[in-house]
């Protein structure tokens, strides 16, 4: 047996279960509610979790946190509150009226350098001695160093197992630093 669905009707079915279209027959329950007699419960119940990353980048974080919470039926001046405070929880309260593309310039600019140092943009075996020296700084080195010895040199997991070690305690450091980070700047508020 076959069971096929489109888009049209995944569409449909989400609509539904989000209280915003009728079910054509029968009952939709949600937590044993019924979505069309308790359709604010049945809202407050389900999340919506898209495939993309949930920011809009032309979207302030503040205009961000009203949309999706818009999604909830909050009245407005209490999602305004409420949004105000996630902001100051995370820091971002000085930042509120940035959009998330001002942000991310950082970020990108931190990927841009560790991608030109590492080999991700200019392959190493063009790069003078000195950069080559500098690459091993970067997570991208380690990265494409890796890739090059799996898929181009054919060589068995043990061989690239240093390569891997190094992979993981870099993340391990990285972890360390944000949990420190996390604690000094989100717990720590009253």
């Amino acid at each position: 047996m076959k069971f096929m669905v489109s888009i049209r009707h995944i569409f449909r079915s989400y609509n539904i279960l989000n209280t915003l279209l009728k079910p054509d027959k029968g009952e939709v329950l949600i937590d044993g509610l019924n979505i069309e007699t308790h359709k604010n419960q049945c809202k407050l119940s389900i999340g919506v979790v898209p495939q993309e990353i949930a920011l809009y980048e032309q979207l302030s974080a503040f205009d961000n946190l009203m949309f999706w919470g818009g999604l909830y039926d909050i009245p407005k001046s209490a999602l305004q509150v409420k949004a105000l405070e996630a902001l100051e929880m995370v820091g971002l309260t000085d930042r509120k009226d940035h959009n998330i593309q001002q942000a991310q310039g950082l970020s990108t600019l931190i990927i841009l350098i560790m991608s030109a140092i590492g080999g991700s943009i200019i392959p190493l075996f063009i790069m003078p001695a000195i950069m080559k020296k500098i690459a091993v700084f970067s997570v991208n080195y380690w990265g494409i160093q890796g890739f090059y010895d799996i898929f181009w040199r054919g060589l068995p997991l043990i061989d690239i197992l240093p390569r891997i070690l190094v992979l993981t305690g870099i993340g391990l450091v990285m972890t360390v630093i944000s949990v420190r980070l996390f604690k000094k700047t989100v717990i720590s508020l009253p």
